[in-house]
């Protein structure tokens, strides 16, 4: 009887136990009225020509939802296309990002009509405004989450800004249940598609460009010295160099908000298109903050036809993160175009796509992979 009731007070006390721990584990929320539950906007604020407003239904939407949780959310209403995605934004300001701490900042976002972008940028609030791991993400008309994670902060910033950038078009969207928390989310393996690889939303997010270049989604390879079809699906991106570098890595395409695991092999491969003549491109999986350390960097040459390139890391010694796909692409001016971009775990796969039949009789595609591979 006596070990019967030890045992039952041992259980007990385990299960008190596992939920103080669980407890204890919650996320702490730094952001005030952070799920609008409030019913008034304060503090958020905005810039630019944008209108907010906290609402307790979800109306005129092209799929009909219910507010992901508890009673409000914010409706957003972009009422005009800014000449700069930064030109108009929502923020929740007032905060210090502390040394040495790294920070999460996570919203569920629903479109009203279609595909819209926003940008997630943690920054400093005041000029030169700079970023802790900001990234554009693509909402659709169906409610989710989105998250980034700041590196670790290198020096205290004071003052700091929770902004979201929400000039890319007229549109409107809705938004709850935002979090900004010390700490990152548990890893999640890389997702069997890279976001948004082969440009079928129609939009350039998460993509980003830094230096003198810039991109669009495209429909069409037009001006190209060969014609030929897209590589695969309605779209294909199109990026424009401006000027050569100073160095080759003054000008590239990224794309953001990856960790690299511990003993893990990756590779990275794209289709490949020069508006004319040959291009180089160096790819390069990369932590993303300083020292830039590359893993499995390798320069390619493009040509006029479309080809796939690739690279393969070497086994991750550790854990990268942040880390970023990055392109470089400062060496000289022109024109290319890339498609069918993709990311996974493990040594090179043939694409699951078929390349369009007029680029495969063209160019023999399954040849130019065998001969890529040979390299």
């Amino acid at each position: 009887m006596k070990k019967s009731k030890l045992a039952i007070f041992l259980s007990l006390t385990m299960v008190f136990l596992i939920a103080f721990i669980a407890n204890a584990q919650e996320i702490k929320n730094l952001l005030a009225n952070g799920n609008f539950e409030d019913g008034i906007v304060d503090p958020w604020t905005t810039y630019g020509n944008v209108k907010v407003e906290v609402v307790k239904d979800i109306k005129k939407a092209a799929i009909d939802e219910k507010i992901i949780e508890g009673d409000y959310c914010l409706h957003v209403m972009v009422l005009s296309k800014g000449a700069n995605f930064w030109d108009a934004g929502i923020q929740h300001t007032k905060h210090v990002f502390e040394a040495g701490k790294a920070y999460t900042l996570s919203a569920y976002l629903k479109s009203a009509k279609g595909n819209l972008q926003i940008n997630f940028k943690p920054e400093l609030a005041q000029d030169p405004w700079t970023a802790y791991g900001d990234r554009i993400f693509v909402m659709t008309e169906k409610w989710k989450q989105f998250t980034t994670s700041t590196p670790v902060i290198p020096n205290k910033v004071d003052p700091a800004s929770i902004t979201f950038h929400v000039a890319f078009d007229v549109g409107e969207f809705w938004m709850d249940d935002v979090k900004f928390y010390e700490g990152k989310p548990e890893p999640q393996p890389e997702p069997a598609e890279l976001e948004n690889g082969g440009f079928e939303t129609g939009n350039t997010a998460p993509w980003t460009l830094y230096g003198n270049a810039k991109m669009e989604v495209v429909k069409q390879l037009t001006g190209a010295a060969i014609p030929e079809n897209l590589i695969e699906g309605k779209y294909a991106l199109h990026v424009t160099v401006n000027e050569k570098g100073a160095n080759f890595w003054d000008i590239g395409l990224q794309h953001k908000g990856h960790v690299f695991k511990a003993g893990k092999v990756y590779t990275l491969a794209a289709f490949l298109k020069s508006k004319e003549g040959p291009l180089q491109i160096n790819f390069k999986p990369e932590l993303a903050v300083d020292p830039w350390t590359g893993y499995g960097e390798k320069e390619f040459t493009m040509t006029d036809k479309w080809a796939e390139y690739f690279v393969t890391t070497p086994p991750m010694p550790n854990d990268v993160d942040p880390a970023s796909l990055t392109f470089h692409i400062g060496y000289t001016k022109g024109e290319f175009w890339m498609d069918g971009v993709r990311f996974y775990e493990g040594k090179y796969k043939e694409p699951d796509f078929k390349p369009t039949k007029a680029v495969e009789s063209r160019n023999k595609l399954s040849t130019t992979w065998g001969d890529i591979k040979n390299r």
